[in-house]
Parts: structure tokens; C-alpha cells; sequence
């Protein structure tokens, strides 16, 4: 809302609200305690705060606003680092100093932003002190993380292509308008706010730049990637706001952009064919699991009057957004569009959270849950079948697990280990065997399995 109202008023404000809270993965993630939340908050934060700071397109801001908005900047910049690591730093000073470029006086606002900088740096200093001390290495991780790992080129054609899928994911419903964004400042129906959408459509570019192109080569991969893609989402909110507040102010005018005229037909068929079929979908999902099928939907199957009411309800504001739609009523139609989107998430989320009967049909996990907290201070060890020890752990299992950190060893280590007289547990895939370790659990689904060595009696 900050952002979308320093740029363009209170209507580009209210509609980027809306566009950002009637995102599915947006309410997803929220609902979940990683830091991609927190990280994605105070990004947007920062970058808010400097464009409340330079006050674009506006008369000149004073003093005191700018040393308010600067200094917030800076204290969000710090929290951004810690929340995200020092990627931030270079992410947002590089999207701060794109705006910049587009904004008058950008002497003054350059010293803010070299301000603010030095803020999110000083904030940072006391734990990079204590995380020097208690480990005087440390700094190489930092570098590692920032640096770029696996260059061959069908790597890193292969984590463009999951990083763009997840892009596209995460802009659901809205993909339509997003890239009606993109082209609309080159439209001439955008004469005289053009630089508006510029500015946002550059805050979105250099972020999606970053999410594509930045640490390729990394061990992120797969659904690794969907959160940290999730970054980028406040700024397309922003800049798709700004696109309906321009429609719009247009129609208010008793004009169009061609972008509009063709588009709305397109988002309303998209939630007309939603309409009936997410409903349907939850209804005989049963019958898709028997049949092999959707068996990444595992919410409770509600009863048939609760799939009805929904897909009538659905509808009734699909026909809404047409009514409005052929009327011109751009912001009306956009409220009817995040509504529904809202409508839908939030008679899902039910049996979603009533999920009672697919988590009971998982006993295996909840067996090797049960197990690994009652390992308690037994030692315990993730086995890394390639050449060196160096897997990365599943966070599953460290959470369960309640330990902070699980040493990985490889088969040769573990035969040695075999023999000593130190009983351990072990973490391995569900698909081998150890015939020397006796199991405890196996988890097929999570290809999780639970070993144990006893240990060997003195002397024996």
C-alpha cells in the first residue's frame, strides 16, 4: 500500500493491495514459519520506505521526510540482510538505485541512499561480530553463498527453466496482467503517467533479474526455489495496481486501452472455467486418487452441498465482473476479480486444515516423527551416498529431529562406524538396506528410513 501510494496515490494503492492478498502461494506461505515472509516484508519495506523518501513525480519532499524515510530504509535493509543473508544488501541497493535513475534530485537521494546503506550495514555489524567469533570461518560462507556454483550449461539451463515455472506459479491468477504491465507504458493511451508504470515495472524487472539470473549454479532446486521466488511478488502487485489504476483513470475519461478491452475477457473465462472446475475437483478426488491420479491433493473431500455452494457462489461474482466489465467499471470489476480469488482460498483452506483423515492415513510418518524425538541425545547421522559427505540434510528431519545440525557421512564411513562400540541412529533412503543396523521405521512416502547400531560391548 506505502509503495503503490507513493507512486501513484490512494486508487494504485488499494488496487495493489488487492492484487497482492488474492494470491494463493502469497496466503500459503504466510501460513508457514520460514523466513521467506519476513524477508519478502522487509525488502518491500525498504524499497516502500525510499520511494516515500523520493517522493517521485511529486514536489520536492523535506528534510525531514526524507531523514524519516531514509532511516526507515535502513533499519528494514538490516533486517532484510539477517532475514535473507547479504544478497539483500546487493538486491536492494541495485533496485534503489534503478528507481533513482527515473526520479529528480538524484544527488540528495543518493546520499539517502548511501545513508540508509550504512544503517543496514551497522544493524548487521553485532552479528557478524558474535558469528566471527564463535566461528572464525564464517565469512567463507557468506562468500559461498554469493558466489555462483555449478556453471555447466545444463545446469544452469535447468534451474532458468524451474526458476521461470515457479515465476509463473506465483503470479497466479494475475499472469495476464502482468504482462499487460510490462507493455502498457509503451501504449499511447499511457501519455502522461507513463513514467509511473515505468517505475514500477523497473522495480519488478531488476528483482525478477536477480530471481532468475542471481546465484545460478547454487544447490537450490525444484520446489527449493518457489519461496525465494516469492520475493518478487509485492512489486508485480504493485506494478499491476498501477496498470488498473491507469484503465481507470481512462475510463473516467470515457476511453479504453486496447490491453483492457481484450484482457478482461480473457481473466473472466480463466475464473469462469475455475469456477466449476476447482469445485469438482475437491469433490471427486477420491476417485482421482484411486485412478493414480492428483495425488498432490490431499485436503479432506468436502460434502457435495459445500462444492455446490462454492462453484454458485464463484460464479455469481464471475457474472458480477462481466456485468461490470461491459460497463467499464475497472475498479469495481478488479474488487469482484480479488474477491473471488479470496472466496475461493478461503472455502479451500478449510478442508485443507481439516485434513484430519489424509494425515491419519500416514501412520510411517508419524512413526518416524515419534521416533526421532525420542532419540534425544543418541548420536545421530544422515547417510550421503555420493563419493563425499557433503548432502545436504532434510529440514524435516532437522526439525523433528530438534537438532540444529545432523553430520552427514558416507557408506565407507559407515561400515567403519559399524564396528565401533558407540551405538548411533541413522537416517538413510527408504530403498536400501543395512543388514549390520537394525530398522526401526520406514517412511515411503518421505523415502525416509530410521536405522540403529546398539553398539558393541566392551571388550567384545
Amino acid at each position: 500500500f506505502w509503495a503503490g501510494h507513493s507512486v501513484a496515490g490512494l486508487t494504485a494503492a488499494f488496487a495493489g493491495v488487492l492484487v497482492c492478498a488474492a494470491n494463493p502461494m502469497f496466503i500459503f506461505f504466510a501460513r508457514m514459519g520460514t523466513a521467506t515472509m519476513p524477508a519478502m516484508a522487509m525488502s518491500g519495506l525498504a524499497t516502500a520506505a525510499a520511494l516515500w523518501a523520493i517522493r517521485p513525480l511529486k514536489p520536492s519532499p523535506s528534510v525531514e521526510r526524507q531523514f524519516l524515510g531514509w532511516l526507515i530504509c535502513g533499519l528494514a535493509m538490516g533486517m532484510a540482510i539477517l532475514t535473507h543473508g547479504l544478497w539483500a544488501l546487493l538486491e536492494l541497493a541495485t533496485v534503489i538505485l534503478l528507481l533513482l535513475v527515473l526520479c529528480p534530485r538524484r544527488l540528495s537521494h543518493l546520499l539517502g541512499l548511501l545513508a540508509a546503506l550504512l544503517i543496514g550495514v551497522l544493524l548487521v555489524a553485532p552479528w557478524g561480530v558474535y558469528t566471527h567469533e564463535q566461528d572464525a570461518d564464517a565469512w567463507r560462507q557468506w562468500l559461498a553463498t554469493a558466489m555462483p556454483g555449478d556453471l555447466h550449461p545444463a545446469v544452469l539451463w535447468n534451474q532458468l527453466r524451474h526458476r521461470l515455472l515457479w515465476v509463473a506459479l506465483i503470479v497466479l491468477p494475475w499472469p495476464l496482467w502482468l504482462i499487460a504491465a510490462a507493455v502498457q507504458p509503451f501504449s499511447t493511451s499511457s501519455a502522461g503517467s507513463r513514467t509511473r508504470l515505468v517505475l514500477g515495472l523497473v522495480w519488478f524487472a531488476s528483482l525478477l533479474c536477480f530471481e532468475l539470473l542471481g546465484r545460478l549454479g547454487d544447490q537450490h532446486s525444484g520446489q527449493d526455489l518457489l519461496p525465494l521466488a516469492l520475493r518478487v511478488w509485492p512489486a508485480a502487485a504493485v506494478l499491476i495496481g498501477l496498470l488498473f489504476a491507469q484503465f481507470g483513470t481512462l475510463a473516467d475519461e470515457g476511453r479504453s486501452a486496447r490491453l483492457w478491452r481484450f484482457g478482461r475477457w480473457g481473466h473472466i473465462l480463466l475464473l469462469a472455467v475455475a469456477s466449476g472446475a476447482i469445485p469438482a475437483l475437491l469433490y471427486v478426488q477420491d476417485a482421482l486418487h484411486a485412478g493414480g491420479l492428483a495425488d498432490w491433493l490431499t485436503v479432506a473431500v468436502p460434502p457435495w452441498q459445500l462444492s455446490a455452494a462454492l462453484a454458485l457462489v464463484l460464479m455469481i461474482l464471475v457474472l458480477l465482473s462481466v456485468r461490470w466489465a461491459v460497463r467499464q467499471y475497472v475498479r469495481s470489476t478488479l474488487v469482484a476479480w480479488a474477491v473471488w480469488t479470496l472466496v475461493l482460498l478461503s472455502v479451500v483452506s478449510l478442508p485443507a486444515i481439516a485434513r484430519s483423515q489424509r494425515v491419519s492415513e500416514r501412520p510411517d510418518t508419524e512413526n518416524l516423527v515419534a521416533n526421532l524425538q525420542r532419540a534425544g541425545a543418541m548420536r545421530l547421522f544422515w547417510l550421503d551416498q555420493t563419493a563425499e559427505a557433503a548432502g545436504t540434510v532434510n529440514a524435516f528431519v532437522l526439525l523433528y529431529a530438534q537438532r540444529d545440525q545432523i553430520d552427514t557421512i558416507t557408506p565407507a564411513q559407515l561400515v567403519e562406524m559399524v564396528v565401533s562400540a558407540e551405538p548411533f541412529q541413522l537416517i538413510a533412503p527408504a530403498d536400501t538396506d543395512w543388514p549390520a543396523l537394525t530398522l526401526i521405521c520406514r517412511d515411503q512416502r518421505l523415502g525416509l528410513a530410521l536405522w540403529q547400531h546398539a553398539g558393541q560391548a566392551p571388550g567384545g
